[in-house]
This record gives structure tokens, C-alpha cells and sequence, in this order.
């Protein structure tokens, strides 16, 4: 879509990742919205396969976070 919208993918991998990120159009705020994707070849391997896309789901999550954090506090 059109407009102020930053998208970032991941490469291939197990997991993938996308990040959006946008401003809010009503507050003077940053919204980010994160999705995770995680490779399944088998239904025996779903649960290993969601636990290893989550706790790389919060890694993520965490590592913009901190990004974040940093350079607002720099500022």
C-alpha cells in the first residue's frame, strides 16, 4: 500500500520475520507490528516448531526493542 509504511522481511530461513512500521495517525507515536513465520515440514515437528518461532519471535521483538530504547535515550 501507499504511504508511510516501512516493511522489513527477513531472508529465508527456518523462521522468517516481517516488521512494519508506520506512524500513528493520531498520536505522536511509532506503531510496529511484527510477524513471524516458522518452517513445518511435519505435523510431529508443529509443537518444536512453534516453541523455536516464538522464543525467535521475542528475540526479535526484544533486540528492536532495545534498538529503540538506545537511541532514544541518545537523544
Amino acid at each position: 500500500p501507499e504511504g508511510d509504511l516501512l516493511f522489513l522481511e527477513s531472508a529465508d530461513g527456518e523462521t522468517r520475520f516481517s516488521i512494519a512500521m508506520r506512524p500513528s495517525g493520531t498520536e505522536p507515536k511509532i506503531k510496529f507490528y511484527f510477524f513471524a513465520v516458522g518452517r513445518c515440514d511435519a505435523a510431529e515437528q508443529l509443537t518444536e516448531t512453534k516453541a523455536r518461532t516464538e522464543a525467535a519471535f521475542v528475540s526479535v521483538q526484544d533486540a528492536l526493542t532495545d534498538w529503540v530504547r538506545g537511541v532514544l535515550s541518545a537523544q
